[in-house]
């Protein structure tokens, strides 16, 4: 889906957002991350300590003025309101 920048009205481009965290100089910069996000109130699991994600971020970027849009999409299936008033 192509976007319009809410400054300049340019057609925005999809970027990758790369990893900077690493403290090894090697691996800094190195590495492209699919970032997600959590529910507010989410907590690690017991397991394996991870938080369960809600989606995943995607980045755009204006070739123009430079602004950067994050966008959340989800990782569950659309629902259909009409289908679960029906059902």
């Amino acid at each position: 889906m192509t976007r319009e920048c809410p400054d300049c009205k340019a057609q925005l481009r999809d970027v990758k957002l790369i990893d900077a965290t690493a403290h090894d100089l090697l691996l800094e910069g190195c590495q492209h991350v699919d970032l997600a996000y959590a529910a507010p109130e989410a907590n690690r699991s017991f397991f394996f300590g991870k938080i369960p994600a809600l989606g995943r971020v995607r980045a755009q970027l204006c070739p123009e003025c430079g602004r950067m849009l994050l966008y959340g999409e989800s990782s569950s299936p659309k629902q259909d309101p009409e289908a679960e008033s029906r059902g």
